[in-house]
This record gives structure tokens, sequence and C-alpha cells, in this order.
């Protein structure tokens, strides 16, 4: 799959049909067997059939604009067989490393203009055209080595039969079907696999991928946009130069805000035939992306460093889609444990299969991109990843926006989980963290933003003050504590950076003593809160903890005694309240101690919790 920049439809099929080979050219026969072969509506030039000529020298490498440069796409096709047909426009180009056929390991042939004894090509040689009628557009076709031809192959010496093809090609369908497999690609908007059988007089569509893509800023801000700012540049180091001038400090706004940036979402739809039925499905993401200073992870530029510097995350915003990969355009077999996607200009190995990572044997180039790869994992990853909570819980998606508005758990669903992450990403966790600390990312029990670093968490690890947490937390923030209470995976993650406070229980006992002795109108709902904390210290403190707990009770009036109804008991100290000889066995008892206490201050309690709460306490 090619992203030229020119096609926005491409289409895989296999072709399992197997034609005649009598009016074919020499070694033709190899041609008309079974073949996968791939098309889009967006031509062949004279650049792409050089890239392929020279695929171990890419012209592609230094251009800024071009997706294939590691050669590795083309090269794969020769796993399956030994030649690639080509047809686009009015010519028909056969690339030949083995040089089987007559020509420098290829040719290409204008098919309209070029005669074969005053006939086409088409009526000289019928047979080998005939693979192509029905297929329309740019059209690549790699005939499947045959087994009477696999012992003369230099690529690999094996028949590559069409049961096996079928498993690619499902493996294919598979990564598809998921709908990320080109989510960072400029123009494709669509993508079809489709399947010819033998006999059959047409194909069979069995999978139909399409994107929409809408901005999320009041400007168009998308992959597109940034492809058409990279081909302004015809060399890599062009475009370094430019960024590391543009992000220089003191340079003028308006000169930053003609690098584009990306924020757009994008709805995937997907048409699929499973078991003989069509089935549809759609995912919602939100694509989110920047350039960067490329002289940032040096402190000046490098020339052994010719990627281009823009990083772009993909979210999804309908649902958990397992766990997230590296990708350079296309997606790398590198998972990151993340619950998004990163593509970035990744300075990879050789294989294209991994990225250059730091370690103590590196050294000349190889360190530097090691060093590349480091910023961008470290640095710019975390910026965005923060950057794009804070833009969905501030502004969420707009209901017909693909979709109904996010809600708070969904966007919590996006940071990452700890008991997931991998090796790689583990730094960037800590400086995504960093980030967020600023950040309003989280909300209050009113519902209003708040940062990490301006909130507290609660800590109730009893039945009774988890029962009072609404409770608790509004008194607080009547308080001034701005209390949140995000999932456990976001509590963690700010907890193990200490990018948070958390107030446990002897602070929110503290708390409710002191306003229990400055504010008697209070007492009631205080002492409830209260009631549920003493429950808790009963089996958490230690004894010099209790007696001290125990003389700080004696100097507050707070339990009611007389009459149970509202307004018509006195509040006591806890040893004139109750007596001190006899054994308290449950609160129902308190009354024929001289203590009232009302229904209300018992709710938070199961019956076999209410006798341990103030037991302890009883002078």
């Amino acid at each position: 799959m090619q992203d030229t920049g020119r096609a926005t439809s491409f289409a895989a099929v296999l072709d399992l049909r197997t034609h005649s080979a009598e009016n074919v050219r020499p070694q033709g026969r190899r041609l008309n067997g079974p073949a996968l072969v791939f098309w889009d509506n967006g031509g062949f030039r004279d650049c792409d059939w050089q890239s392929l000529q020279n695929m171990y020298d890419s012209g592609k490498k230094h251009s800024p604009s071009q997706v294939g440069k590691y050669g590795m796409g083309s090269r794969s096709l020769f796993h399956i067989g030994d030649m690639i047909q080509i047809v686009s426009g009015s010519c028909y180009a056969v690339l030949d490393p083995d040089n089987r056929l007559e020509g420098n390991f290829g040719e290409q042939t204008n098919f309209v203009e070029k005669v074969f004894d005053r006939k086409s090509l088409a009526e000289a040689f019928p047979d080998e055209c005939s693979p192509f009628v029905g297929l329309f557009g740019c059209t690549m076709k790699v005939p499947f080595r045959l087994e009477e031809f696999a012992r003369f192959s230099t690529f690999m010496q094996k028949a590559f039969p069409p049961d096996r093809a079928w498993h690619v090609f499902r493996d294919f369908q598979r990564s598809l079907s998921r709908g990320d497999l080109t989510l960072f690609l400029s123009n494709i908007q669509q993508v079809d696999l489709c399947v010819w059988k033998d006999g059959e007089a047409e194909f069979e569509k069995i999978l139909s991928k399409q994107f929409f893509s809408t901005s999320a800023q009041e400007l168009p801000n998308d992959m597109r946009k940034v492809r058409t700012f990279l081909e302004d540049f015809s060399e890599v180091s062009a475009l370094h130069e430019t960024l590391a001038a543009t992000f220089q400090p003191g340079t003028l706004c308006q000169e930053q805000k003609r690098v584009p940036f990306v924020h757009d979402l994008v709805r995937v739809q997907i048409q699929e035939v499973k078991d003989g039925d069509p089935v549809t499905s759609s995912q919602v993401w939100m694509r989110f992306g920047q350039f960067f200073d490329p002289a940032a992870p040096f402190q000046e530029l490098r020339e052994e460093c010719s990627e281009v510097p823009f990083v772009c995350l993909a979210m999804p915003l309908n649902g958990s889609f397992g766990d997230g990969s590296i990708y350079t355009y296309l997606p790398l077999p590198i998972e990151t444990g993340l619950p998004l996607h990163v593509h970035a200009g990744f300075c990879l190995m050789d294989n294209r299969r991994d990225l250059w990572r730091n370690s103590q044997d590196l050294d000349g180039d190889h360190a530097s991109w090691a060093v590349w790869n480091e910023h961008i994992m470290q640095d710019v990853v975390p910026r965005l990843y923060a950057s794009s909570i804070e833009w969905l819980m501030s502004d969420p998606v707009r209901a017909g926006d693909y979709g109904p508005e996010l809600r708070d758990v969904e966007v919590f669903n996006l940071w990452p989980r700890g008991d997931t992450i991998k090796e790689l990403v583990l730094p960037c966790i800590a400086e995504f963290t960093r980030q967020c600390t600023q950040r309003p990312l989280l909300r209050d029990v009113e519902g209003e933003l708040v940062s990490p670093a301006a909130a507290h968490l609660l800590d109730l690890p009893t039945r009774p003050l988890q029962h009072l947490r609404g409770d608790l937390q509004r008194w607080c923030l009547e308080l001034g504590y701005r209390v949140v209470d995000p999932p456990q995976h976001v509590t963690s993650l700010l907890e193990q950076q200490s990018a948070i406070s958390q107030q446990k229980c002897p602070w929110l006992m503290h708390l409710v003593l002191q306003h229990l002795s400055e504010a008697p109108s209070e007492v009631p709902r205080l002492r409830r809160y209260l009631l549920a904390l003493l429950h808790w210290a009963r089996t958490s403190l230690g004894q010099h903890d209790l007696d001290e707990l125990k003389s700080k009770l004696a100097a507050i009036s707070w339990i009611p005694v007389g009459s149970s109804h509202q307004g018509s008991s006195t509040l006591l100290p806890i040893q004139e309240a109750f007596d001190p000889h006899a054994e308290l066995f449950h609160f129902s008892a308190a009354a024929s101690k001289r203590a009232a206490f009302l229904e209300g201050d018992l709710a938070d309690f199961a019956p076999e919790e209410a006798a341990s709460a103030v037991d302890p306490f009883v002078l």
C-alpha cells in the first residue's frame, strides 16, 4: 500500500485464476497463474518506476513527503513471486530482477504506441494481457512463484501456493478490519479487499473500508495539509533548516502558525463479509499531531538524522481497541501498551521492524538515531498526549461529530494503565504525568475542571467512609479543597509520580474535629463523618494515637443527649454523654445511657459495625 499523495482509493485482489499461456512472450507463462493484484486511482510516475528499480537505494530517501523509502514494501513482494507487472495509463512495465525476460532486469512499454509485427500488445499477446481485463486504475500484479520455476529464483526457491496466499490475505483482512492500519496516510480514503476465484466472471469484494475526516479546529488541520506542506521541500535537510529557524525562541508567532498541525476526527466505516453475511461496523478516532524542532535532540541540526520531525497520536473515541503500536506511516511490530497509536518520523533499523534505542555499544550515526528516537518518545509524545487529554476534557466531541459526546470515563480510558505499559514507553509515561500536573484534566464534585496539582484525593478505606464519599467531597469543596475521584488507574499513575496530594484519614479526622469545635451548627452532619472515622480509627490506630484522639474528643461537645427529636437534644462531650461503667453493645442502647443518636447518624453503618464505632472512646 503506497501513499503517493495522488491516490485516494486502493484495492487488493487475491486473483486465483489461471489464464491461457499460448499467446504470450517468452517466459510469459510464469505470469499467467494466480497472483496478488493491487491498484489505486493515482497513477504511476517515472519516479515510482525508478524507485522500484533501485529498491535498495530508493530515490525517496531524501524526500520528506514520500512514503516507502526503505524499499521494504516492494522487496517483500518477492517473497511471493519473481516479477512485478505494472499497468498505468498507456504504459505496461515488468520488473524482472532475475532477468528472465528480455531487457535490463525489466522493461517499460507504451502499449498504445509500440507495435509488435504491426499489432498492438493486446493483439499480439492477448493471453499476457488477459489477466488485466476487468481491473481498472493503476495496477500492480505479482504472479505467484510456481513450483516448476521456484528452483531458478534468486529470491526464494520455494513455490508460493494459493492456499498460503489465502492465509496471508486473511491476515491482511484481519489487520484492515481493525480499522487502524491506514490511520496516518494522508490521502487514502477507501481501501477494498477482493477475491477473484477461478472460473468466476468477476471478483467478489470481501471488505471495504472508508475514511471520513472532520477538523476538530476552526480551520482544517489534517494529514493532507501536512503532506502539502512537506511537498514544498525537495530535501529533508531544507525542511529541517526551516523548522529549526521557525521554532527558535523569539520567532514571530505568525511564522510558527504557518507550520501545520493535525487535529481532526476520523470516522472509519468497515463493510465486511463474514460467513457469507455482510457486517458493518464503525470507529471514531482523534488524530493529534505536530512538527517539532529537529535541532532540539542535539541543540543543533545533525545531517545523519534525515527523518521528518513530526509526531501524531491517534486515539479511539468509541471504545478500546487493544494495545497501541508504533507507526512510521504504517504500523511497526512494536506494541506500546498505550491505549493509542503513535506515529512519528522515527529512525528505523534497516529491516523496518524496530527503532534504534540507546545502549552502551552504539556509536556514530546509530547513537544519533537513538537520541532522535529518545527525544520523540520522552519529550514530544508526552507533551502531545497531555495536550490531547486536556482538549478532550475541556472541549469534548460534540454530538453529531460522528457520535455522542464523550463522557469523562471514556476520556479516562485513554490514560495509560501501569499494568499494560511496555518498557519502551516507561520514560514517556513519567514525562506525560509531569506534563499533566498543571493541566485541568480532572473534575471536582461540582464538575469543574482542576489540575492534579490543585486537586486532592480522599483515602476512604472503610465501607462507612465510602458510603459518605459524595458528602465528604462536597464538604471538602466548601472548605476550599478540590477533591477529585478519578478511576483507579489514573489515581495510581498520579500517585506514583507524586503529581497529586492524597489526604488520608488522619488529615480528615483533624479537619472534622477542628470544625466540630468551631462550628456548632455543623455538628449534625459532622457527627456522621466523625462516627465513620472513629470506626476506622478503632482498628487502624495504635494505642498512643488512640489515647491522643480520646483526649481531643473529651474537649468537644458533639453527642446529643435528651430527646431525639430535632432541636430538643443537648450536645455533650463523650465522657458526659455515656455511663463509662456500662457496656455499650450497639447504638440503640445509647438512649438508656443518656446519649440519643439520631437515626441519620447511623445510616452509614451496617448493624455489626455500629457497636464498634465509639466503644473504645467511652471514658
